[in-house]
């Protein structure tokens, strides 16, 4: 039997061979860890396209929760091994973080075939065949891959049953004519009865809708559509308006009128005044009046109702849709009341009163399942994730007796709260395919696709919206739905077209949040596209355009771009604006808001080295985590709480916190977190001095790191590891573990440096020099580990007796203000070694005042290490004084510490 054909990926001078798992330039082999060949193939056969990260993920850790920090990594080594530096990008494009794309041309063989493979056969499809053959590994995969070929070319003629919710004209149902209820004003003059008006345009739109037969506009595309007109809309029924309306609501019907109630508070008449008008020509089709008791509101709306029917030619309910029609009613009227005061806020963005109005009326109304939906979006927006979805649930379960497309509606919204994605697909796609001439419907399945990594799918309703009779297919939520599906895609020049096209058409209908909206998607697509002064600018358009139409939260969202733009260049302007964010944010509810502005200002004063308060920030953000029961959130700020503790010298704090967020991660089975917390937990028991509890912390983290294959993580463990054995004076075995840190990262600083530590243990200064001279040369002049550097380069010059030139580079080193932002250990080390260098020149008051100093700072902050470190130099250049006091405790304090450090672990 012939062997398969070999396939073989080639661009410039380089050649991927996926069968043997090799990367070759110019026929020389160039190595590549797993994970990072698995992503070059990967993108490889993504032909050119952005592959999202959330993919890549799933590709490379099929089983595993991962952060974006280990993608990062492997893709650094795949450009490393391309020869790509940071100053070019001519291999992997990323589309600011969210992606990646492999740029280069490539060209694919087949060896073993006298013709090219297939022309039909795409590369997407190879790599989905790469993504789902990987847990059996790649010794398989070109078997597999041309498997995948005769898959295609079978389903070229027979393509796999999948759920169609393409517009088809020729096959769905006539478009129904759609009515809008713009205005009902309130003739009483009493801001009392300012209720009416939102409870009236809602009960009548439920009898108007429940045959069926009418489209009835909800009354949430009214309230946004209003948000355009600073005035009554009813009373400016101009051709223009007419025609704004028209192309906003897609609507055939307006309905507006008035009401006024008349007599006295307990005995009070009411008096409806509704007026029919077509949509396109502005001419009056039907007018009613009825006149009832208040008490008896329910009765006088659904005569209201019956009349306008029978005006519009539609035939009267069926004793079932009566009492569909009732079940969607609030059973009294304060109930009613309550809930169109409620519905009312929550359309002008107020979510924290509205909730607490809806929480009255499901008190008072308990089984009224619209008021449990309601109740649950206002939990949403102020961030009660768990809250939001117990009152979905609600509603859900006391929705049977709604009308069908209601009831749809409330499971798709329950499913949607409880991020089961696929059911509310399912449950989107039923409402959309029962009601095509539905824009709201295609747009929430869509919203509910990309939510669930189905953005292609996504598109494909967006083309089909796009199929519906104008003006409907002219709605610019379409386009910014396709925004944000290619958002998703990383396709950034698409989502600024879409977004683009939706500016363009919202400004044309005066629709204000539709403006602010597509604003918002520019200045993203700007930023990423790494065009700062363009998306500053469109963020600030994003903020007045939200400003102007109550949207605070929008106004949140639009601020938190500009400050995430301005921190990397201005920390006082991005904290002003964090701050501003916060105030807002907490004056709205808005607790999600709340916390990311927080997060937001602990990292700019950890940044600036302020690190009580970031502490103290952290918590608060902590506390909001914990309230809103954001757990991941909650492990991730215990290991930010447990760093700055660390750095505070506070070690015990530091370990409780951590030790909660062990508790927390394991439990939710965030690997990444437990690796980062063992990890920082072997930090802390090393400055208490318990190197036996330290070395388990860091084996821990790096047996979690291995589980994983979290490269970084694995380096930095067994750096650390080593560094234990140094001290231990086990200089072997900390050889070993550096060089096994190194085999993963030739060029990894950590091991780097600990070697020239070990070098300088065995009396071999000029070679640690060396060494530290190579890290020198490749790192940032302004790293904290660069202060490290050279604090252990000029360790090396003074061992060899280059005492001046030792005294330059720890001075070179002050200039640079590195001891401001760099870690404790690192602060600590540099003091002990200014103050050797010093008593080698001589200097001993001075050296010996600095290490008085230093033993100081490090007792206050129960650094044993470095305390013993400058106990000893002390010892070691003030012999005289060696019965001093402080000299005394500290030769007592390397005694009783000496049999720690200098056992086997």
């Amino acid at each position: 039997m012939d062997r398969p054909p070999k396939r073989i990926y080639e661009f410039g001078r380089f050649r991927v061979d996926p069968g043997a798992r090799l990367l070759t330039r110019d026929g020389q082999p160039i190595p590549l860890p797993t994970k990072a060949f698995d992503l070059l193939l990967v993108l490889i056969s993504n032909g050119g396209s952005v592959v999202p990260k959330d993919e890549l993920m799933q590709a490379l850790w099929p089983d595993t929760f991962v952060q974006d920090q280990n993608l990062k990594q492997n893709v650094f080594l795949i450009r490393k091994a391309l020869g790509e530096n940071a100053h070019e990008c001519c291999y992997i494009a990323s589309a600011h973080g969210k992606g990646y794309r492999f740029l280069p041309r490539v060209v694919e063989r087949h060896e073993g075939l006298d013709e090219t493979p297939p022309a039909g056969v795409r590369s997407s499809t190879v790599g989905a065949a790469i993504k789902r053959l990987r847990q059996f590994g790649f010794p398989i995969i070109v078997i597999a891959l041309l498997s995948v070929l005769a898959a295609y070319i079978f389903s070229v003629r027979r393509s796999p049953t999948r759920l169609d919710v393409s517009v088809n004209q020729n096959e769905i149902a006539p478009r129904r004519r759609s009515v809008a209820i713009l205005d009902i004003r309130n003739l009483s003059g009493r801001r009392n009865d300012d209720w009416l008006s939102t409870a009236i345009p809602e009960m009548l739109g439920t009898e108007l809708g429940a045959s069926e037969q009418l489209h009835r506009v909800s009354g949430e595309e009214v309230a946004r559509f209003k948000l355009g007109f600073p005035q009554n809309v009813a009373e400016t029924l101009s051709r223009e308006t007419l025609a704004r309306i028209r192309g906003s609501l897609d609507t055939d019907l307006l309905v507006s009128g008035a009401y006024t109630l008349l007599g006295s508070r307990d005995d009070r008449v009411m008096r409806i005044d509704l007026r029919v008008q077509d949509a396109a020509s502005g001419d009056t089709i039907a007018e009613i009046s009825n006149t009832g008791r208040e008490d008896d509101l329910f009765a006088l709306l659904s005569e209201a109702g019956a009349r306008l029917r029978g005006k519009l030619a539609i035939r009267e309910l069926t004793p079932a849709e009566l009492a569909s029609v009732k079940a969607s009613l609030p059973t009294n009227a304060e109930a009613a009341k309550l809930y169109s005061e409620a519905l009312t806020r929550l359309r002008a963005f107020e979510p924290l009163p509205a909730r607490d109005l809806f929480e009255r009326v499901v008190m008072m109304d308990p089984a009224n399942s619209r008021a449990h939906s309601a109740l649950s979006e206002a939990w949403e927006m102020l961030g009660y994730q768990e809250r939001s979805q117990d009152e979905a649930r609600k509603a859900f379960e006391l929705a049977t007796a709604l009308p069908d497309a209601d009831r749809l509606w409330v499971e798709a919204r329950s499913y949607e709260s409880a991020k089961e994605w696929e059911k509310a697909i399912k449950a989107y796609s039923k409402l959309f395919l029962s009601y095509p001439d539905n824009v709201d419907h295609g747009l929430h399945l869509a919203s509910a696709e990309i939510s669930a990594g189905k953005a292609n799918e996504a598109l494909r309703v967006v083309e089909s919206l796009r199929k519906l009779p104008s003006p409907a297919r002219e709605d610019p939520r379409i386009d910014l739905t396709e925004a944000a599906a290619a958002q998703s895609l990383f396709d950034i020049p698409k989502a600024k077209a879409a977004a683009d096209r939706a500016a363009v058409k919202g400004t044309a209908l005066g629709a204000r949040l539709i403006v602010a909206q597509a604003k918002y998607s520019q200045a993203e697509a700007a930023s990423d596209l790494q065009n700062a002064k363009e998306a500053l600018a469109e963020y600030e358009q994003a903020r007045e355009l939200y400003s102007a139409v109550g949207d605070r939260s929008g106004v949140c969202h639009a601020l938190m771009g500009i400050g995430n733009i301005v921190q990397g260049q201005d920390h006082a302007l991005a904290r002003a604006i964090f701050n501003r964010v916060l105030e807002m944010a907490r004056e709205i509810g808005d607790q999600r808001s709340v916390a990311r502005a927080l997060l937001d200002l602990a990292n700019v004063s950890y940044d600036d080295g302020e690190l009580q308060k970031a502490k103290a920030i952290y918590e608060k953000a902590f506390a909001v985590y914990r309230e809103i029961d954001d757990r991941p959130g909650m492990a991730g700020l215990l290991l930010n709480i447990g760093l700055a503790l660390d750095e505070l010298g506070d070690y015990q704090s530091a370990e409780v916190k951590l030790q909660q967020a062990l508790v927390i991660a394991s439990e939710l089975k965030l690997k990444f977190d437990i690796t980062d917390a063992y990890n920082t937990l072997g930090t802390v028991l090393y400055h208490e001095g318990k190197l036996s509890e330290s070395l388990r912390a860091y084996n821990s983290s790096l047996n979690a790191a291995r589980a994983i294959e979290f490269k970084d993580g694995i380096i930095d463990n067994l750096a650390e590891i080593g560094r234990i054995m140094r001290v231990q004076s086990e200089l072997g075995m900390a050889r070993e573990r550096e060089k096994e840190a190194l085999t993963l990262q030739e060029d990894s600083l950590g091991p780097r440096l600990e070697l020239a530590r070990i070098e300088l243990e065995e009396h071999n200064p000029a070679a640690a020099e060396v060494s530290v001279r190579k890290v020198l040369s490749k790192a940032n002049s302004k790293t904290t580990d660069n202060l490290t550097c050279y604090t252990v380069l000029a360790q090396a010059l003074l061992a060899q007796g280059k005492l001046a030139a030792a005294g330059k580079i720890l001075k070179h080193a002050e200039a640079l203000g590195m001891k401001k932002s760099a870690f404790l250990d690192a602060r600590l080390e540099f003091a002990v070694t200014s103050a050797r260098v010093q008593a080698a020149l001589g200097r001993g008051t001075q050296a010996s005042t600095m290490l008085q100093a230093a033993i100081a700072d490090a007792r206050a902050l129960g650094d044993v290490p470095y305390q013993l470190e400058a106990c000893n130099a002390l010892v070691a250049i003030d012999v005289q004084r060696a019965t001093s006091s402080d000299t005394r405790s500290c030769v007592n304090a390397l005694q009783q510490h000496a049999a720690s450090l200098s056992r086997p672990q």
